[in-house]
């Protein structure tokens, strides 16, 4: 009999503590109900209720039909939500630091096609559709290799033999990004001097934004293009486009010492 009393009384005490919990929230005993509350959850937890209803306020949010319950969630929501903000921000500024701090030259150019599976007959369907996008270009080879990456698993064609020379010798081009949002595209070897500058920004710390020239120098017309950015290390990046498009091109930029410099 007594250990059914002390049952009743337990249940009791617990309903009135859950009942407290799950009261809508009420600007005039707010206050109150706050002391009650604090009772029923770690400090951690109650700071951020008692913080974002007091940023609610100030915001004219509408408490009014929500339950402490709900305002916790929804305050524990709010603050992962600021804390993976904060963590992007700082894979932003990271980024930014490295790309800003070297020059930058195209290392090769390849062409990729998803693959649903890497069977032979699978990959021989890949390699044939990816000749198709060259077949204009005379000397022009490919080098094949399977890349997984976040994305999927793809077959990689690496360009060679003559369209290397479009990218090489007196044709190598540099980028320079800076901090203030510029960068600088140049021939160190180019007698007339061309340089295209441009904008850039990361939408996202791995997607990079970037403006493309068109026309004559001097009378670009400004168009963007987004890429993936992936830092394979110190000195080599590589730039993705959608890897949403049915073949991907991907373009490996290095940066190259001189006279044993960083």
């Amino acid at each position: 009999m007594k250990k059914l009393v002390l049952l009743i009384v337990i249940t009791i005490l617990s309903s009135c503590k859950q009942n407290y919990f799950e009261k809508k929230y009420d600007k005039a005993s707010n206050e109150a109900n706050l002391k009650e509350v604090s009772k029923l959850i770690s400090e951690t937890d109650f700071n951020l209720l008692k913080n974002y209803i007091a940023t609610s306020k100030l915001k004219n949010k509408d408490l009014e039909e929500h339950t402490y319950q709900e305002l916790l969630l929804k305050a524990k929501d709010e603050y992962a939500q600021q804390v993976e903000l904060k963590k992007e921000k700082e894979k932003i500024r990271r980024n930014t630091k490295y790309l800003c701090s070297k020059e930058w030259t195209e290392k090769e150019m390849a062409l990729l096609i998803r693959l649903t599976d890497t069977t032979e007959a699978s990959i021989a369907q890949a390699k044939e559709q990816l000749a198709l996008g060259i077949s204009g270009f005379k000397g022009l080879d490919m080098q094949y290799s399977i890349e997984t990456n976040t994305y999927g698993t793809f077959l990689k064609g690496i360009l060679g033999g003559s369209f290397r020379s479009t990218f090489t010798g007196d044709n190598r081009s540099f980028e320079k990004f800076y901090e203030n949002g510029t960068f600088k595209s140049y021939r160190k070897k180019d007698s007339v001097n061309t340089t295209y500058i441009g904008d850039w920004n990361f939408n996202e710390a791995n997607q990079l934004s970037r403006s493309i020239g068109s026309g004559t120098t001097g009378m670009y017309k400004k168009q963007y293009i987004t890429y993936t950015i992936v830092m394979l290390n110190e000195n080599t990046l590589l730039y993705y486009e959608d890897f949403n498009q049915p073949i991907i091109t991907a373009i490996e930029m290095e940066h190259l010492p001189i006279n044993g410099a960083p």
